[in-house]
């Protein structure tokens, strides 16, 4: 789920006030050997022991009222490495999108798991696409069984 636009008028406050805020991007797959995790700045940053290249991002969050998380994303393809990544992908990315400070990286002010990227158009400046929360009531059922090797705290033996 994303986080309230409560919680982005508390990151414009914070930014308003000079601290420098950056946003983290971390996309995985199966068919990728490792993430690939970029952080919208000038500069390579490292949070919590891991290293976020710099791949200048935009994202649109969503307005108050949206019935299926969502935003847009925009990577600038400048060298082609993400662009390339992507685009022969079969199925969705999952998405990790989160804040720091950049004076204290790792202080993690939002962070919003379980995303996936969808939608991907690649050209030869940016990689697009939406990127989409999974919401449960929207899941067939039953998503999880509750069978005793995921949840052995649920069966007696």
């Amino acid at each position: 789920m994303l986080p309230s636009p409560a919680t982005f008028t508390a990151w414009t406050a914070r930014q308003n006030r000079g601290e420098q805020i950056v946003a983290l991007l971390e996309l995985s797959h199966p068919q990728l050997l490792e993430p690939i995790r970029a952080v919208s700045d000038v500069k390579d940053i490292t949070v919590n022991g891991v290293t976020f290249q710099k791949f200048p991002f935009g994202f649109q969050f969503p307005g108050e009222g949206e019935t299926i998380p969502r935003c847009d994303l925009s990577i600038q393809n400048v060298d082609k490495r993400i662009g390339h990544a992507v685009k022969n992908l079969k199925g969705a990315m999952a998405a990790t999108l989160s804040a720091v400070l950049r004076e204290d990286p790792d202080q993690i002010i939002i962070d919003v798991p379980r995303l996936y990227l969808v939608n991907v158009v690649v050209n030869g400046a940016f990689a697009t696409g939406t990127l989409i929360g999974r919401r449960n009531a929207n899941s067939a059922w039953p998503g999880v069984r509750a069978t005793p090797e995921l949840t052995p705290g649920l069966h007696w033996s």
